[in-house]
């Protein structure tokens, strides 16, 4: 039943009455968001990473909440927690997202060591608090390209120092060396992904209204179907009836950049990613949303394109070739609540995945989708 799904959600939101009527002392915060939706599209073919909306209604594709626990004992320690009920999870397994200490030996630097965010792009930090950014869901041109990895176990470094009255630099390094992200869904596949080594570097920019960072990321991993998935055939055949399974083994080589831009100008906010790294092609989205008292309109296109892949591979899906359109309107019947509504066109190329997360590409009938969304989001902070 759907709507047991939302009856589930009911603790948060009585946990959040509670605490209101509860004065916290000064060393702890706690904080807490819940996002749900109804969506359709016209296609079969699942769209959207760890979303998987096709052409029958979902009511708990986009459902999320998580809470968050802040502890300050002194004035240079901090530790987070942050436990959350992503997409693909169900409420009975929620994920532990990031588990951290952080230390401050210096005003303008922080040390953080634990489970961390991936500061990938810029919404990153906040990537399953829909209540944070202005529409249904996060472009996925840019956001499914990490393939779910949105978090890490190692240590960083934040910098952050005034260049002028109006200039803020942040520099962000950060280093992982092995951990495990078990049963990762990949266009409808699970993997085990084993990460051996892990560097990244992000600069941060911010001015009175505008905002820009750049990232980089190198990482060593090797990537394991959870299930056998390979079929194993007899010497000399026949090979029609596999024997047997196996599991499928790639290990990765990754770098990738990264790099986006916001611009408020009067009523008016800009926002534009982009993505590229070796042998995936580049991925973008420009945006832009009008904000009217409580009401915020906005359109997004995004656009994925590389090399053309040369041959009638059906599963040909490193450089995706495919594009998109949305438009829609956001409702803030409260600063903490928010209802949204949009409509998307979404295209891929022939033997291009785009932004489709069949298992195979040839499963495609139809490259367009057109997809309808209206969800409601939600947050607080004690």
């Amino acid at each position: 039943m759907y709507y047991w799904k939302y009856v589930k959600l009911l603790p948060l939101a009585l946990a959040t009455h509670t605490l209101q009527a509860a004065t916290l002392p000064d060393w702890l915060a706690v904080s807490g968001f819940a996002s749900t939706a109804a969506a359709k599209s016209d296609n079969e073919t699942p769209y959207y990473y760890t979303r998987n909306i096709t052409d029958e209604w979902c009511f708990d594709c986009d459902t999320i909440a998580g809470l968050q626990l802040d502890l300050f004992p002194l004035s240079w320690l901090h530790a987070s927690a942050q436990l959350v009920k992503r997409p693909a999870d169900d409420f009975s397994d929620p994920e532990l997202e990031w588990a951290y200490l952080s230390f401050e030996p210096l005003g303008d630097i922080k040390i953080r060591a634990g489970r961390l965010r991936s500061p990938s792009f810029m919404y990153s930090q906040v990537v399953f608090v829909n209540q944070a950014y202005p529409w249904a869901r996060l472009p996925a041109e840019v956001y499914d390209t990490t393939a779910g990895f949105t978090r890490f176990d190692g240590v960083e470094i934040i910098y952050r120092t005034a260049i002028t009255d109006e200039l803020l630099l942040q520099i962000q390094p950060y280093a992982s060396f092995g951990y495990e992200i078990e049963e990762s869904e990949i266009n409808n596949v699970l993997y085990d992904v084993d990460v051996d080594e892990q560097y990244g570097l992000r600069f941060d920019i911010e001015s009175i209204n505008w905002s820009a960072y750049l990232h980089y990321i190198k990482a060593r991993m090797t990537i394991t179907t959870s299930e056998p998935y390979i079929p194993i055939f007899p010497p000399g055949g026949p090979y029609d009836k596999p024997i047997g399974f196996e599991h499928l083994v790639v290990p990765v080589n990754a770098q990738r950049w990264s790099f986006g831009v916001n611009y408020d100008w009067r009523d008016f906010t800009f926002i534009a990613e982009s993505t590229t790294g070796k042998n995936i092609g580049w991925s973008a989205y420009v945006s832009a949303i009008y904000h009217y008292d409580n009401w915020s309109p906005y359109l997004i296109y995004g656009k994925r394109w590389g090399e053309k892949y040369e041959g009638d591979n059906p599963n040909a899906s490193l450089y995706n070739h495919g594009d998109s359109i949305t438009v829609g309107l956001r409702y803030d019947i409260q600063p903490n609540l928010s209802v949204v509504g949009e409509w998307q066109h979404t295209y891929a190329e022939t033997n291009y995945r785009g932004s489709f997360t069949s298992s195979n590409v040839s499963d495609r009938t139809d490259n367009r989708a057109n997809i309808v969304t209206l969800g409601l989001s939600y947050s607080f902070a004690l």
